[in-house]
């Protein structure tokens, strides 16, 4: 809805490739608009990971995404990979 913004409060990202220091070859949280992060993309959250791993991380403070974007979630390593992002929607 229009002035609500997405609240993460928890991020669980596994795969079973490694992470490399490459772009967009980590587990990586983006904001953006346009469908699928199409336009205005920013880097939200970000971790490396060991091959065959989960990254885990409980927030204290959730990350705020920017009113009216969605989240999108890239690690283009190839590889099976599962993500859960946890949180709620409020106002901005």
């Amino acid at each position: 809805g229009a002035g609500l913004s997405i609240y993460i409060t928890d991020v669980s990202f596994g795969s079973s490739a490694a992470s490399t220091t490459a772009a967009d070859s980590f587990p990586t949280l983006k904001e953006g608009t346009g469908g699928t992060c199409g336009t205005g993309t920013a880097v939200i959250w970000t971790a490396m990971s060991e091959a065959n791993t989960t990254v885990q991380d409980h927030r204290q403070r959730p990350i705020r995404v920017t009113a009216n974007s969605e989240v999108c979630w890239i690690m283009s390593v190839a590889g099976s990979k599962v993500i859960t992002i946890t949180g709620y929607i409020g106002g901005a």
